[in-house]
């Protein structure tokens, strides 16, 4: 529990360093962070195989880049962004591409056995996180509902509680 409240204060630090535009616009989100960071953060929609992953970070000597479901909402693709933007804010290991370790493998292959695909590590759970907070500090505020007298009310929840029964 402990470790929780550290990673949630951790995200919420990393929150208040961000303009998270209202409403959210992923693309506007990534020019920023990219701006900070100094570097260009590239978003690379993918065809992911079936059962694979969703999203991917890839860090390269000069550029990141942001690897997301192409065949999924755009709901989805948006947290799988914002989840990938999280590991890319917290400072997390890149998934090196530049280095040339696996120069021999398929691309899929490499993606599949670089891919983060659990929330089970406390990097997963704090990327995971910072997205969902990311997505919370940037709704909309509910427009306020319509005007209702507040006798009619009671008068709906009287009914309620009497069993529909008026006057008793």
């Amino acid at each position: 529990m402990r470790e929780l409240r550290r990673i949630r204060r951790r995200c919420e630090a990393l929150l208040r360093t961000l303009d998270v535009p209202r409403p959210l616009d992923v693309h506007q989100l990534c020019a920023q962070v990219a701006r900070l960071r100094g570097r260009p953060i590239h978003l690379l929609p993918t065809a992911f195989p079936d059962g694979t992953v969703c999203g991917l970070w890839i860090a390269s000597d000069s550029a990141d880049y942001l690897a997301y479901e192409q065949d999924t909402s755009a709901i989805h693709q948006e947290h799988i962004l914002l989840h990938e933007l999280g590991h890319l804010l917290c400072g997390h290991d890149g998934d090196d591409i530049g280095t040339g370790l696996f120069p021999t493998l398929e691309p899929a292959t490499v993606r599949r056995m670089l891919a983060r695909t659990n929330y089970s590590t406390a990097q997963e759970l704090e990327a995971e996180l910072l997205a969902s907070l990311i997505r919370s500090r940037s709704a909309a505020p509910l427009p306020p509902g319509p005007e209702v007298e507040s006798g009619t009310v009671g008068e709906r929840i009287r009914r309620a509680v009497s069993h529909g029964e008026p006057g008793e």
